[in-house]
């Protein structure tokens, strides 16, 4: 069963990948809507709380997220967003820098198990784009991949 932070996605497929023993596994899991069977009803004093815990869990994540991309990723751009779940993250200055293309550094994420979105159907020609309507604990699994597997790693 999904918990509230995953069943945020209003129809978006989220995907999660893991690396483990060496093999790639995937998680999916298609959420139809927000107002599906996992979700209470919106109008409902119980959807006003789920609605009120899933701002903070995305709140506490964007802070995160942000401040470690910040503190730990050199060349790697990113800001805070209003009203959205996802952050925009621009790679460019670190691509450059490392001689990488936007292929290879999604790649790199993905063998890693960041299950992370190419910006380019965004405008962002060397950006990824981080969906951070999930629990915290994958939001920090996932900076520490990108921190020791991709970011920080020699390849």
């Amino acid at each position: 069963e999904l918990d509230s932070a995953n069943a945020s996605g209003m129809g978006f497929y989220d995907v999660w990948n893991w690396h483990t023993n060496g093999t790639l596994y995937e998680y999916q899991a298609q959420i139809s809507t927000v107002y599906g069977k996992n979700v209470p009803g919106a109008y409902s004093e119980e959807g006003k709380e789920w609605h009120k815990e899933l701002l903070q869990v995305i709140e506490t994540n964007a802070t995160y997220a942000v401040n470690y991309i910040k503190e730990h990723f050199e060349g790697v751009n990113v800001s805070m967003s209003d009203g959205t779940y996802v952050i925009f993250v621009d790679n460019k200055e670190w691509m450059e820098k490392h001689g990488k293309t936007q292929d290879e550094l999604y790649n790199r994420a993905l063998e890693y198990g960041v299950g992370w979105q190419d910006g380019r159907g965004f405008g962002g020609m060397t950006h990824q784009r981080i969906n951070l309507a999930q629990p915290t604990w994958r939001v920090k699994e996932a900076m520490d991949r990108l921190d020791k597997y991709v970011f920080n790693a020699q390849w």
